[in-house]
C-alpha cells in the first residue's frame, strides 16, 4: 500500500467518477486533500478540502494551485473506465449504431487482453501510488493505466 500520510494531494474532477474514488482512497489512506470540480455541491459532499475552479482555463489552474501541495504534477491516462461520463458516450454509441449499451461495453472491453475496462477503483490506486513518497522521482510523466491497450 502506497504511503499517502501526511501528503497533500490535489485531486482535479473530485465530484465525481475516478476523480471522487481518488480522493476518498487518498483520504482513507490519510493524505490531505484538496478536491476540484467545477460544481460545489458534489465537492461539498465528499468532506474534504476542496475549491471550486474550470481547470480548462489558465485562471482555474492557478486558483487551484494558489489553493494548494507544492505540487508535483503526473499525469494518468486511464482507458475505458465504467463511470457516469461513459456511461453516457456508451449510450450516445449505442444510439446511433442500433445495439444496447451493454454491447458497446462489450465492445470496448474487447480492445483489451483482460477482456475488461479498469475500475475507477484500479485508475485511484495508480494515482495513490503517485501521490506517495514512494514515487517522489516521477514528475512530468503521463502513465496509462488501460489493462495493456497502447493506441
Amino acid at each position: 500500500m502506497s504511503d499517502v500520510e501526511g501528503r497533500i494531494a490535489l485531486v482535479t474532477g473530485a465530484s465525481r467518477g475516478i476523480g471522487r474514488a481518488t480522493a476518498g482512497l487518498l483520504a482513507s489512506r490519510g493524505a490531505k486533500v484538496m478536491g476540484v470540480a467545477r460544481g460545489e455541491k458534489d465537492l461539498a459532499e465528499l468532506g474534504l478540502d476542496y475549491c471550486v475552479a474550470d481547470l480548462g482555463t489558465p485562471e482555474g489552474c492557478e486558483h487551484a494551485v494558489a489553493e494548494t501541495f507544492g505540487v508535483t504534477s503526473n499525469a494518468v491516462l486511464p482507458g475505458w473506465v465504467r463511470t457516469s461520463m461513459s456511461e453516457r458516450s456508451a449510450a450516445a454509441a449505442a444510439a446511433e449504431r442500433g445495439i444496447t449499451v451493454e454491447q458497446v461495453w462489450e465492445e470496448r472491453a474487447a480492445q483489451y487482453g483482460q477482456g475488461r475496462v479498469a475500475t475507477p477503483e484500479e485508475v485511484a490506486a495508480m494515482i495513490a501510488f503517485l501521490a506517495s513518497e514512494e514515487s517522489s522521482g516521477v514528475n512530468g510523466e503521463a502513465i496509462r493505466v488501460a489493462l495493456g491497450r497502447v493506441d
